[in-house]
């Protein structure tokens, strides 16, 4: 009996050591970037894998598009912790895929990976990232700087942005240390046309989950449709509305590229006030970010049914 237990017990010990490994045991950028390339879904061709660069964290910081500021913000090439606080070992890694772009690995547990890009704009500008550990909360600090250039380069106008991270909701978003508790009667979300093949559609959903989705250009099934959310899936958008607080967020937002699609978010309140935010490139707050990601979810982990 105690032979059994004995083996049982190392059996189950040495599977979570497996588990917990994987990241545990990068020693170098060259074990790094191995594993980032085994974990993005998006490097099926060797060709884009071979792409994929960990540079050092001194070149990372000399760039030009950095350089001197990123010095001052402590960012290595990578970093492990643990954002998730689930006792597992996470990697926070910069990597270079033909400009820099900030990646971190959630281990679920099951010998896959989370992989959540934490990036706001596509061009080369600087945006780092780093970790710290702050009231025992594991934040990331997301660094970005903006060149607003005149004539020449001598007279560009930068504008330096911190904000501060906290893993959430299953993503990253801006932390509250004082979340509010709003009573929300509906919220209605609407996404528009964008220079290529971005899916337009409208949903709209009460206090009860009574849900309508309106399926437009680009959907996979144009049409209009109604679903009941399900309770879980409905308090966990109220809880990331509340955590965010969306009533102190800007009423407009816009990235400073184009062709990219303009969404809305509206949601009427119990107290008979409303907070609308148009956000044209969908990328308003990491926050936001998240709202949107639950809807664009929904057009597919919903079970609609066609209105008549």
């Amino acid at each position: 009996m105690f032979k059994n237990l004995l083996i049982a017990f190392f059996l189950l010990f040495s599977s979570q050591i497996v588990f917990a490994n994987k990241v545990d045991d990068l020693k170098t950028d060259e074990d790094v970037q191995k594993f980032f390339v085994s974990i993005d879904t998006n490097l099926i061709s060797p060709k884009y894998a071979r792409d994929v660069k960990v540079f050092s964290t001194a070149r990372i910081l000399n760039d030009e598009n950095c350089y001197p500021s990123a010095k001052n913000w402590g960012v290595k090439n990578w970093v492990k912790a643990d954002f998730n606080n689930d006792g597992r070992t996470d990697l926070l890694v910069t990597i270079y895929w033909e400009s820099y772009t900030n990646y971190i690995a959630i281990d679920k547990g099951d010998n896959t990976f989370q992989l959540i890009n934490i990036s706001y704009s596509p061009s080369p500008q600087c945006e780092l990232i780093n970790t710290i550990k702050k009231d025992n909360m594991q934040l990331v600090l997301f660094h970005r700087i903006n060149f607003y250039f005149q004539k020449h380069r001598q007279n560009a106008i930068i504008h330096s942005e911190t904000d501060t991270l906290i893993y959430k909701f299953g993503g990253f978003v801006e932390l509250n240390r004082k979340p509010v508790h709003y009573k929300i009667d509906s919220i209605t979300f609407n996404t528009g046309a964008c220079y290529g093949t971005c899916p337009t559609f409208e949903i709209s959903i009460d206090k009860f989950g009574n849900a309508g989705y309106i399926a437009g250009q680009w959907s996979k099934k144009p049409g209009t449709y109604k679903a009941i959310i399900s309770k879980d899936d409905l308090n966990k958008l109220d809880s990331i509305i509340n955590y965010i607080a969306i009533k102190k967020l800007k009423n407009s937002y816009a990235v400073n590229w184009t062709d990219s699609p303009t969404c809305s978010i509206k949601v009427n309140f119990a107290d008979g006030s409303v907070k609308y935010i148009s956000d044209y490139g969908e990328l308003g707050t990491f926050g936001l970010q998240e709202i949107y990601n639950r809807f664009f979810n929904f057009t597919a982990n919903q079970n609609w049914v066609a209105s008549k």
